[in-house]
């Protein structure tokens, strides 16, 4: 009786599937969706002669769906443009005076040329393709950082080090994201000397 019950929720699991891998879904999706549903009829006809090797090949297919059932979903909030303008780009290399960002041994600024322009917050996590997002990064620290989100840390350490390089007036803290408005930047008042 457990069998049927585990080829039940194969089942379920694989017509859920279904709905998700439809034509806006990657094919790994569907291709996947097809050898689930080949693999209940396996395991539907494997379940008189052998009752445990079945019920534990239904609980791997059942969570092989259910995790694959969410790749290649696109994420809502994320930015239509993928890359950093040229403008972008040089204006970032500009004001981190053509160096990598980065820190050498957690404190130290990295003395090597800037060669990627990097998101802070990653692209693939909803982060946006602007000027408050734009890292300056050699190419060791840009591959070594892929798409992990920074720490408050790390967030508060490049900050901390730009205010000796960045332009009065710039935005200091790295890290626009779609799903929170950036804030504005507003310009210290200037005191008078008397």
């Amino acid at each position: 009786m457990k069998i049927i019950a585990w080829v039940g929720v194969i089942a379920l699991a694989v017509s859920a599937t279904g709905a998700v891998a439809g034509p806006g879904t990657s094919r790994f999706n569907n291709r996947f969706a097809a050898s689930a549903v080949e693999g209940v009829h396996v395991i539907s006809g494997a379940a008189a002669s052998h009752p445990k090797t079945a019920a534990s090949a239904a609980a791997i297919v059942a969570l092989l769906v259910f995790v694959t059932s969410f790749s290649g979903r696109e994420s809502p909030s994320r930015d239509p443009q993928r890359l950093f303008t040229v403008d972008q780009r040089r204006i970032g290399f500009d004001r981190a005076e053509g160096r990598c960002e980065f820190t050498r041994f957690g404190l130290f600024r990295c003395r090597r040329p800037a060669e990627h322009a990097d998101h802070w917050h990653p692209w693939s996590r909803g982060g946006a393709s602007d000027m408050a997002n734009l890292v300056a990064a050699c190419s060791g620290h840009n591959l070594r950082k892929s798409d992990a989100a920074p720490t408050r840390w790390q967030t508060a350490l490049l900050e901390w080090r730009r205010r000796s390089y960045f332009p009065v007036g710039t935005q200091r803290t790295p890290g626009a994201d779609l799903r929170t408005p950036p804030r504005p930047v507003t310009p210290a008042p200037r005191q008078r000397r008397s």
